[in-house]
């Protein structure tokens, strides 16, 4: 059986001005996401930001992964922070909805892959901090990880820590990643390890949960790649075994 992976959305909001697809709410997640996992061998299953606490664990309860997309903002709340700059884009139903994906998740041992926000979310959700926006925040010279609408044509390297499953998984020490992100890990999560950075700068762009359950995340956007990308591919057949192993 192709196991069932959770995948979660998008928010968009109410914008009179919008006409297409509408001017009312709706949440949506790029078809990337569903290619990747599908070409390893699971079924995509998109989660609705709209489900209360028992309704996720409904969903949780029947799905064999979680994968936690790109996407806007955590809100500083989460992390007990007030608002530091104005460049957020926070999505505060989306926000409950993966804090409880990943409460239910944890109970249930389910395997997690987050990609991006995905990756500051988990860290949020197990005690950790973000960076807000990394340029106006961090002391040390800082490269704009930020990289536009256009990302998945631009691309910057990572080191890939050794001892890490992410290395088990690539066997390599350093690849090339298509990036877009203001937010960052800044203080980590008690239980997790580091297993990716921005070698310049030091940023961190990959962590991961220490132990033997499959709990990864990365910074960049490995779901843009997966055509043609041999690493990507390692990856989500990876998760997916895990996923399969239940």
């Amino acid at each position: 059986m192709r196991p069932l992976i959770g995948m979660t959305m998008w928010v968009a909001p109410h914008e009179d001005e919008r006409t297409y697809p509408t001017p009312y709410p709706f949440e949506f997640l790029h078809r990337a996401y569903s290619f990747m996992i599908r070409r390893a061998g699971g079924v995509p299953v998109l989660l609705p930001n709209a489900a209360d606490a028992e309704e996720v664990r409904r969903l949780l309860g029947v799905l064999d992964g979680l994968l936690l997309t790109g996407g806007e903002d955590v809100e500083p709340c989460r992390f007990r922070e007030d608002v530091r700059t104005d460049t957020l884009k926070p999505a505060p139903a989306r926000d409950e909805f993966e804090l409880q994906a990943i409460e239910y998740a944890d109970q249930l041992g389910l395997p997690v892959l987050g990609i991006c926000r995905g990756c500051q979310v988990l860290n949020v959700a197990h005690g950790g901090t973000l960076y807000q926006d990394l340029l106006e925040q961090r002391e040390k010279p800082t490269e704009n990880h930020s990289r536009g609408s256009l990302f998945y044509r631009r691309f910057h390297d990572v080191t890939i820590e050794k001892g890490t499953r992410l290395h088990e998984i690539i066997g390599l020490d350093r690849i090339s990643v298509s990036t877009a992100h203001h937010q960052a890990v800044k203080d980590l999560a008690s239980g997790w390890q580091v297993n990716a950075l921005s070698p310049d700068d030091r940023v961190i762009e990959g962590i991961e949960l220490s132990g033997t359950r499959f709990v990864l995340a990365l910074q960049w956007h490995p779901e843009v790649m997966a055509e043609n990308d041999m690493n990507t591919r390692k990856l989500a057949a990876a998760f997916i075994t895990a996923c399969r192993r239940g």
